[in-house]
């Protein structure tokens, strides 16, 4: 029975994966063939860099986050990437509400795919956390503000938290809890 229940996780991973990559890979590469149509959703902001060459990049980085996503490495931090750029979207474009309202759904995918990683993830994120913040992160707050490190870090912890805590008010349970509550429910008990 648990490895049934792996086998559907995994499917349904893959299929809220696509549910999130698909329309990224669709807009970017839609916007490299009809850039006209895709200008007037940047904020008015970026005239300052060249609205198309801000496009072009924004389309790539899709691209990326697309194959990223598809790859199925690191997927916690590859749907909290998506939810915060698909956030970003909604908020930068309030006013177009009525064309933007889908991207609503797009977020809260974003958001089930990270809660529903989190403990698969979390472990690797970490490790790959503490690599790279001593190589970087410490260089770069001496150089900047002393008080940057603790503040990066208590962001980074106030939105693991918010992810739980949606996790644990939705009910959702862990991934290593599955097969035996499936089995429990196939057995009759």
């Amino acid at each position: 029975m648990q490895r049934e229940s792996r086998k559907r996780f995994v499917s349904t991973s893959f299929l809220l994966r696509a549910g999130i990559g698909l329309p990224f890979l669709y807009a970017a590469l839609s916007s490299f063939l009809t850039p006209d149509a895709w200008v007037g959703f940047l904020p008015q902001w970026v005239d300052v860099f060249g609205p198309e060459r801000v496009l072009i990049l924004f389309s790539l980085c899709e691209i990326l986050l697309a194959l990223w996503l598809f790859s199925g490495k690191l997927i916690l931090a590859s749907s909290l990437v998506s939810f915060l750029i698909v956030g970003g979207i909604i908020l930068q474009n309030i006013g177009a509400l009525d064309i933007v309202f889908r991207d609503i759904s797009i977020l809260f995918i974003a958001l089930v795919l990270a809660i529903t990683h989190y403990d698969s993830d979390r472990g690797r994120i970490a490790a790959i956390w503490n690599a790279v913040k001593p190589a970087y992160l410490e260089k770069t707050a001496a150089k900047t503000d002393p008080s940057f490190l603790p503040q990066f870090q208590n962001r980074a912890m106030t939105l693991l938290s918010f992810v739980l805590s949606v996790r644990s008010f939705l009910h959702l349970p862990k991934l290593q809890n599955c097969g035996k509550r499936n089995a429990k429910r196939h057995d009759g008990s």
